[in-house]
């Protein structure tokens, strides 16, 4: 039976994602992801300079704990979630800051913060597992056959996935969300915010603009300042 009453950490749990979804639906993408953006840097920067000097003892200095219970990998993987957030939420803010160019999406870099917290997260899950006699192997052996399964699915579907045939999420979102801003008929360029570039409706991302200026034409984007999206 789930307690509710006097349970804080359970109403405090939903109260933050009920505020989440409520807030986000009234406030711009670009700001939501400077937000979040922040957030990681700030709570990742927490547990990375908290957990470093620790850290560096366990990998580099091969210190243990006395009774070598795994805990030395749970350190690691703290400070490897923490460095991941710290990566991922500065290459957002730089994302933005340079007007959200399609050319960073889908690179090493963007790529490379969440899969440092991935290992962080596998290795909090070992660290449980293992004893001083090693891995405790019935444990975790459907771990490494999820795992072995996902890296082969990863591999097929990045080898044979086209760019032009991979899902357009923006535009999804944008029929699903019909409350999202959008421009007049006769104003076909759009400008997302925070951003310095324009897209025309042949954009290859216009379907993911969210947009808060419209212009008529390329010219009157280019006379404000703003330059073409690749």
């Amino acid at each position: 039976m789930v307690k509710i009453k006097g349970n804080w950490l359970l109403i405090a749990s939903v109260v933050a994602v009920a505020l989440y979804w409520s807030v986000a639906a009234f406030v711009p993408g670009a700001f939501m992801s400077a937000i979040g953006s922040l957030a990681l840097l700030a709570f990742g920067g927490v547990s990375f300079v908290l957990y470093s000097e620790t850290a560096f003892r366990v990998v580099v200095m091969g210190d243990r704990s006395g009774e070598d219970d795994g805990s030395h990998l749970a350190v690691y993987g703290t400070w490897l979630l923490g460095a991941g957030a710290v990566w991922s939420g500065l290459f957002v803010l730089a994302w933005l800051w340079y007007g959200q160019p399609a050319s960073w999406t889908g690179t090493a870099s963007s790529s490379f913060g969440r899969h440092v917290m991935a290992i962080g997260f596998l290795l909090m899950f070992m660290a449980p597992q293992t004893s001083q006699h090693g891995i405790i192997i019935k444990r975790s052996a459907w771990l490494f056959i999820a795992l072995a399964l996902a890296m082969s699915a990863g591999v097929w579907i990045g080898a044979n996935l086209n760019v032009s045939e991979r899902p357009n999420i923006g535009r999804l979102f944008l029929k699903i969300d019909g409350s999202r801003p959008q421009c007049p008929p006769n104003r076909e360029v759009w400008v997302a915010s925070n951003s310095r570039l324009y897209h025309t409706a042949n954009s290859r991302y216009r379907a993911a603009v969210v947009p808060r200026r419209c212009f008529r034409t390329e010219a009157e984007a280019k006379s404000a300042g703003f330059i073409a999206a690749r």
